[in-house]
């Protein structure tokens, strides 16, 4: 009954792993490479974020689809003026519509701009520290605590047998969390630190733009406590 899953698992396995995109927050670049091996470096403050959302609806209720779409003009158009039409390199990500797009790309954002630190530890994998078994059992005893024997048995216990779960984390560890790395020597050598000095500054028009910005949340935040005390 569930053949389709594993096929579904095997080809997944099998196909090669996109090559990565690299954010280098001391350069103020991102490195694209493309399946195809082409590669070039777009700079940070031409790169956009768009969150698009839709609702479904239908016998099953209202379901909200949506994700993270990242934008990068192509090698030779780095220069031109972004608009709503223009073609250019995007990539998708699915941590989930509306708010969970916009927390993704904030944590995207908070890296380049005011660095590590401001982003919290990825966790790509479930009980990651754990090994399958550990991570299975782990679920089992928090479930019976919340839920009951019962209710934990089948949806924890009968669910992650029927549905290949241990197969699923198994092949996450192993290659869907995995990162590859970049390969050619240019973008190896781009990927380097640099000393403190050579680190790229924020253009004036962004400087600007994020006091003008900061403005606007202070004057906001001022208006609602003053709502709030009167």
């Amino acid at each position: 009954m569930m053949g389709f899953l594993w096929k579904g698992y095997i080809k997944a396995y099998r196909r090669p792993l996109m090559p990565p995109l690299r954010f280098h927050r001391q350069r103020r670049e991102v490195r694209i490479v493309t399946p195809e091996g082409e590669e070039w470096t777009v700079p940070w403050e031409r790169v956009h974020a768009i969150a698009p959302s839709a609702t479904m609806i239908g016998q099953f209720g209202a379901a909200k689809m949506g994700g993270l779409l990242l934008w990068f003009p192509y090698k030779d158009q780095i220069d031109e003026p972004f608009h709503m039409n223009k073609e250019g390199w995007a990539i998708m990500v699915s941590p989930g519509p509306g708010i969970a797009a916009m927390r993704q790309w904030e944590c995207i954002r908070s890296f380049m701009e005011v660095g590590p630190e401001a982003v919290p530890e990825p966790s790509p994998v479930h009980n990651g520290h754990m090994g399958i078994w550990e991570s299975f059992m782990h679920d089992m005893r928090e479930g019976i605590k919340a839920n009951g024997w019962l209710r934990t048995i089948i949806e924890i216990g009968l669910f992650s047998f029927f549905f290949n779960v241990f197969v699923l984390d198994y092949l996450t560890r192993k290659k869907f969390a995995v990162i590859p790395d970049l390969t050619s020597p240019e973008s190896i050598a781009w990927s380097q630190s640099l000393p403190p000095e050579q680190w790229a500054k924020r253009s004036p028009e962004l400087e600007k733009a994020i006091a003008e910005r900061e403005k606007e949340l202070e004057f906001a935040a001022t208006s609602k406590l003053s709502s709030e005390a009167g």
